[in-house]
């Protein structure tokens, strides 16, 4: 669906937050949009390594699954 809302966006992706990892470092970015479930890492650690990192990007975290916890 965010694909269909990016015809002025240019959207990159990544298979798992190491990949991301290297793209952030190549490249500027306005947001980082993850998923919660990811393959070696969820997105809650991919947050928490970015913010040791002391990168400030908006970080938009969502899942396909609802928890009451």
């Amino acid at each position: 669906m965010l694909l269909d809302l990016a015809s002025n966006m240019e959207i990159d992706n990544a298979c798992c937050v190491d990949e991301a990892f290297k793209k952030l470092s190549a490249k500027k970015y306005d947001v980082v949009v993850s998923d919660y479930e990811m393959p070696q890492k969820d997105g809650l650690e991919f947050l928490k390594e970015l913010r040791e990192q002391h990168n400030k990007i908006p970080f938009i975290l969502f899942t396909g699954k609802g928890r009451e916890e």
